[in-house]
């Protein structure tokens, strides 16, 4: 997750980076799709427990994790994800 991304949108629990993933996704499938035959959206995403801030951009309170910022978090990069494999 981009520093910027997590600090000004929240990480994936902003539902505009869906729209910015899709573009991304866009660029490098049109660049590279006749190099690269197979893809992968996302690289563990299950990570998002463990290890929120780098995986969703997920910065917790002090002590505390707010399940619904992750779960929220992968709906979002599911939709993403979902949204790629459609281009």
């Amino acid at each position: 997750m981009p520093l910027n991304l997590a600090k000004k949108y929240g990480g994936w629990k902003n539902r505009q980076l869906i729209d910015f993933y899709q573009r991304f996704a866009e660029v490098i499938l049109k660049r590279y799709s006749n190099r690269v035959h197979y893809w992968m959206t996302f690289n563990e995403i299950n990570s998002a427990f463990h290890f929120p801030v780098m995986s969703q951009g997920l910065v917790p309170k002090t002590g505390s994790q707010d399940f619904t910022n992750i779960f929220q978090a992968w709906h979002n990069q599911f939709v993403a994800s979902a949204l790629a494999v459609k281009f």
